[in-house]
């Protein structure tokens, strides 16, 4: 039960998509639906009214307790307010799986839809028992309690996200955090008797391999660009590029982004064409940042394959 919430998609000066990470990838036409391998249909999750998607997740989650293996949200300050968000809301989800309907004022139809096929008949059994638990004093553990079955906190919890971690560990029982995400790419620990290894492995045992394949086709896509030129002058040499090019920071190539996102030619930084800006969150400066993104998503590709490698036991 993994808490995804998606926004709009606004556009840059020259037209290009803008938004999260999460929305591109969600809209675009390589996402790979995770289907029964979680308690939320894709519906729900692409609705943008933020307060209509928690609920209907939090009352898919509700009614699939039994199944629920893992807990999590991108960001461990989102998986505090959906806790929070439960706290407000309780009675009322509880009085949902009761009567088998959904609250008048889910008025987006995909959840609807989508949440009534999931909630199905009355349910009082399940009403009282959340009820039960909800209803104490104390909400020490309380995503132990409702969700029995779950072993781990998928979130991020490091930098400023660590000031969430106590939090976390009074509703959850101390269960141990699983920090998939990294920077700008995700990684899976392998938890499932009979999951194929070979994807780790090759990424494990052959990482200098892979890492300069990767650099050769990034030289040989994008040596000619205005920025890597100034360095290579159009060489796609690997160690003209390692002994040339600087290590840069955001700001050093932000003018280039933003020229990009006015309207001028993607050649200035990339080899393709740029499709869309990432929006980032902006946690860890405060100050968020446009990343261009082209059609090439090898890297979304990897981290889907990593992805799928879940825990099931």
């Amino acid at each position: 039960m993994i808490f995804k919430f998606i926004q709009p998609i606004s556009t840059t000066p020259c037209g290009l998509p803008l938004a999260p990470s999460i929305t591109i990838i969600m809209k675009s036409k390589y996402y790979r639906s995770p289907g029964k391998r979680s308690t939320t249909p894709d519906e729900i999750i692409m609705c943008t009214d933020p307060k209509q998607s928690m609920y209907c997740q939090l009352l898919c989650g509700l009614v699939q307790r039994d199944e629920v293996v893992s807990v999590g949200a991108l960001f461990a300050s989102v998986l505090v307010q959906v806790i929070r968000f439960l706290e407000k809301y309780w009675k009322e989800l509880c009085s949902n799986i009761r009567s088998g309907h959904v609250s008048n004022w889910i008025t987006d139809l995909s959840c609807r839809d989508s949440v009534s096929t999931i909630l199905g008949e009355p349910n009082p059994e399940l009403a009282d028992l959340i009820e039960n638990e909800c209803g104490q004093e104390s909400w020490q553990g309380i995503l132990s309690r409702l969700w029995p079955k779950t072993k781990c906190v998928e979130t991020i919890v490091t930098g400023i996200m660590a000031q969430n971690i106590p939090a976390l560990e009074f509703y959850s029982y101390k269960l141990p955090f699983v920090d998939f995400p990294s920077s700008r790419h995700n990684t899976k620990i392998n938890m499932s008797q009979g999951c194929d290894l070979s994807v780790l492995e090759e990424l494990t045992s052959n990482a200098k391999q892979i890492q300069d394949d990767v650099l050769t086709k990034i030289l040989k896509s994008n040596a000619n660009t205005e920025y890597l030129s100034r360095f290579l002058e159009g060489s796609s040499d690997k160690e003209l590029f390692k002994k040339n090019v600087p290590v840069v920071s955001y700001e050093d190539v932000k003018p280039y982004i933003d020229r990009i996102a006015n309207g001028e030619s993607s050649d200035i930084l990339s080899g393709e064409p740029i499709t869309a800006f990432i929006l980032s969150s902006g946690t860890s400066s405060g100050n968020q940042k446009m990343f261009p993104r082209n059609n090439n998503f090898e890297n979304i590709k990897i981290a889907a394959a990593l992805s799928s490698l879940v825990m099931s036991k």
